[in-house]
C-alpha cells in the first residue's frame, strides 16, 4: 500500500474516532453552550460594575447610620470626600481614618454599592460624660470627652447635653490617664464631682459638692490613696466644714492633709 493511501486511511479513521466522541460525550454541546453563557455575563457584569463605579455620585447617595451627635454634614466634610466623585475612585480605609482622627469616633464601617451607586458610612460615637477646654496654637478649644478622657471635638454651644454636669479645663493628652481615673472613680470622691482643672503647671485640682478646691498635685501615684483620704473627710468632717462656699483642701502631703474653709 502507498503511503498516500495510508494517509488517507489513517485522516478518515481520526475523523471517525472524533465522531464516535462526540456521539459519545452528549454533554459536549450543553458545557459548551454553558461557558458561552457564563462568559457573556461576566463580561455583562463587569461592564456594568466598570460604567457605575465610574459614575460620579452625590451627597445624596451617601448615607449614613449610628450618628446621635455630629451632623451629616459634619461626618461627610471630616471623611475627606470630595462629592461629585466616581465611586471606585472613594478609598474606604481613607475615610475612616479620617474619620477616626477627626472625629474620635470609636467605630467605622465604610462600604460601597457599586451597582446601585451609593456610599453607606456606619459609625459608632463614644459617648460623651463631660464639658471639656484645652489649649491650642489657635487658642482655646471646647470639647466633650468620655469615660476614658477621649476628646470629642463636640461643640458644646451647639449640642447642650443637660444630663452631663462635669467639666474639665485645661485638658491635656499627657493627663488623660489622670483624668480618666478621676472620672471613673468619682463615685469614691465622697460628694458629686463637679470639675477638673490642670493648672498651667501640670497640677490636678477638683471642685466636688462638698469642696470648693481639692488640690491633688502632678503625682498621679497617689491619685488612688488620695480619693481614699477624700472620701473619708467628706464622710468624717463635720458639715460645717464642708459643704460651703471656699472650702479648700490640699492633698498634694497625704501625711498632713490641710483643710481650709471659708471662715478664714
Amino acid at each position: 500500500m502507498s503511503n498516500t493511501k495510508r494517509r488517507r486511511k489513517s485522516n478518515l479513521n481520526f475523523k471517525k474516532t472524533r465522531a464516535r466522541g462526540y456521539s459519545s460525550n452528549p454533554n459536549f454541546f450543553k458545557q459548551l453552550w454553558q461557558s458561552f453563557i457564563y462568559t457573556f455575563f461576566s463580561i455583562v457584569l463587569i461592564f456594568f460594575f466598570l460604567n457605575n463605579g465610574l459614575s460620579l455620585i452625590s451627597i445624596n447617595q451617601v448615607h449614613i447610620y449610628g450618628n446621635k451627635y455630629f451632623e451629616d454634614e459634619e461626618i461627610i466634610k471630616a471623611s475627606g470626600i470630595s462629592l461629585p466623585r466616581p465611586l471606585l475612585k472613594i478609598i474606604p480605609k481613607r475615610i475612616e481614618v479620617n474619620l477616626k482622627n477627626m472625629l474620635s469616633l470609636e467605630a467605622v464601617s465604610i462600604h460601597r454599592q457599586i451597582f446601585s451607586k451609593e456610599l453607606f458610612i456606619e459609625i459608632l460615637e463614644r459617648e460623651p460624660i463631660a464639658y471639656a477646654q484645652r489649649n491650642s496654637p489657635n487658642g482655646t478649644q471646647n470639647g466633650m470627652i468620655d469615660e476614658d478622657a477621649e476628646w470629642i471635638p463636640l461643640n458644646w454651644y451647639k449640642k447642650d447635653q443637660s444630663e452631663v454636669n462635669i467639666f474639665v479645663s485645661g485638658w491635656r493628652k499627657s493627663h488623660q490617664q489622670s483624668i480618666a481615673f478621676l472620672l471613673k472613680h468619682q463615685k469614691s470622691l465622697g460628694s458629686p464631682l463637679k470639675e477638673i482643672k490642670i493648672g498651667s503647671t501640670g497640677e490636678l485640682e477638683i471642685r466636688t459638692e462638698g469642696f470648693d478646691s481639692v488640690t491633688l498635685g502632678s503625682n498621679a501615684e497617689l491619685l488612688s490613696a488620695q480619693i481614699k483620704v477624700l472620701s473619708h473627710l467628706s464622710r468624717s468632717l463635720p458639715q460645717r466644714l464642708i459643704n460651703q462656699r471656699g472650702s479648700k483642701l490640699d492633698l498634694r502631703d497625704l501625711s498632713k492633709p490641710e483643710l481650709q474653709t471659708g471662715n478664714r
